[in-house]
């Protein structure tokens, strides 16, 4: 049984541990060369597959946990699957960054500061990240070949990394800022002094090669700046960069390193665990997510004391609603969650009926939410009722009636490719096979 199948049937706490993953540190500094999805896959698939990579084969997944560890909001299963056919051609070098200083890179085929072959720094190994994969049923099978599997289950190097950060972290930046400076958190500093990070080899392990981040201002600007502020908001660490300045005219950065402590704010609360079920639906979290915070900040002060994030919310409610915010209400909210400030509920807020237009668009999102998701399982269930013969005799049917109507879904189905082309007419085909398939039982 796969680590994640095992984990969804055991205690709260199993769950809990189960999204904490020993990462080697080759396939962390490979994550520059992949997409944000592609990243959050490679760790959910390593953390699924983690218990049995030396004694099994083939692993395998349902889609639907895979794409809700990864934080992957739609049915485009095709999607999902090209992310993952990618992994297959994604190479592997175990060749890594020492905590002394510049070092080595990951990704094969990327600068080197040293010769990989070097006795400083030895040539481990090297292969595709994913050797094999499928999509059926409703599961996704996958496989790696054994010496990437050893490299994987025991490795030399590794940094604890919290899986289940991929659901919130938007941002390929600030998920690679965090697997490249977690790792050093007992140093302190991703560097020794007086060693730097070079430019070059940071914008490699962060993916930032456009010609675009040539100009340090536009890199510190749209790169550091934002995973920074991401990372320190979402994680379990505080990081600060430090950078290393050249002599002579202008003073270029050309080195950059971070600092790093443990985040007294930000424990690795497990969004899965009822605890935070239940608050995710309460009006202290759905108050402060209207007004901009992230939902893990927004259960963080719940789980403190649900009263003090209910005052919170009102009491920014109540300076947005009089102008006395110039700027972000977000900013604000967090900055009183983060120095844990005395606040008392507003008299005028306590008065009002009802709550703000935003935490009742918030309702209504969810709602939405819940409605698609109750309409996927229906559709699920319907496809398994009538086979695939009996869904493609319904889709001829289907498109008979809407040429003989001149509707113009008629043309978004794609006979090449077998599938809608939109999410409208995708949905109202689906709407009716549900209709067709729950008449005929």
């Amino acid at each position: 049984m796969d680590t994640l199948k095992a984990a969804r049937g055991g205690s709260e706490a199993g769950r809990s541990l189960s999204l904490v993953l020993k990462k080697h540190v080759g396939l962390i500094h490979i994550s520059g060369t992949l997409s944000l999805l592609q990243h959050k896959v490679v760790n959910v698939l390593h953390l699924n597959a983690y218990d049995n990579l030396l004694t099994q084969r083939v692993h395998e997944i349902p889609i639907s946990a895979l794409s809700a560890l990864a934080g992957f909001n739609s049915n485009d299963v095709d999607y999902l699957a090209d992310a993952v056919a990618a992994l297959q051609t994604t190479l592997v070098r175990f060749a890594v960054l020492e905590p002394g200083g510049g070092g080595q890179v990951g990704a094969a085929g990327k600068r080197k500061r040293r010769s990989a072959r070097s006795a400083e720094s030895p040539f481990i190994g090297q292969g595709t990240l994913i050797a094999w994969a499928e999509f059926q049923n409703g599961m996704c099978r996958y496989s790696y070949i054994e010496q990437m599997a050893e490299h994987m289950y025991n490795p030399e190097v590794y940094a604890s990394i919290d899986v289940g950060l991929n659901r919130d972290i938007s941002s390929g930046f600030a998920i690679r800022l965090y697997e490249n400076t977690v790792r050093y958190r007992n140093l302190g500093c991703t560097s020794r002094d007086p060693h730097y990070w070079s430019t070059e080899v940071f914008r490699e392990i962060m993916g930032a090669t456009s010609p675009a981040y040539d100009d340090f201002r536009n890199l510190r600007r749209k790169v550091v700046e934002p995973a920074v502020r991401e990372v320190n908001e979402l994680s379990d660490i505080l990081v600060e960069p430090e950078y290393r300045h050249a002599t002579g005219r202008g003073r270029p950065v050309t080195g950059i390193r971070f600092r790093i402590r443990d985040n007294p704010q930000r424990t690795l609360i497990p969004l899965e665990s009822t605890e935070a079920t239940e608050l995710r639906s309460s009006d202290p979290v759905i108050r402060l997510v209207a007004l901009g915070l992230s939902e893990r900040v927004a259960i963080m002060a719940a789980q403190r004391d649900p009263q003090w994030a209910l005052n919170i919310a009102a009491t920014v409610e109540a300076k947005q609603a009089s102008g006395a915010i110039q700027k972000s209400t977000a900013a604000y909210a967090k900055a009183l969650i983060d120095r844990l400030a005395v606040v008392d509920r507003p008299a005028a807020v306590e008065a009002r009926p009802a709550p703000p237009s935003a935490a009742d668009q918030l309702k209504e999102r969810r709602q939405r939410e819940k409605g698609e998701r109750e309409h996927h399982l229906r559709y699920q269930a319907a496809v398994a009722r009538l086979g695939e013969e009996g869904v493609a005799r319904y889709r001829s049917q289907y498109l008979e009636d809407l040429h003989r109507r001149r509707d113009p879904d008629y043309r978004a189905w794609d006979p090449v490719k077998n599938r809608w082309i939109g999410a409208f007419p995708t949905h109202r085909f689906e709407v009716a096979l549900v209709q067709h398939a729950e008449r005929d039982e």
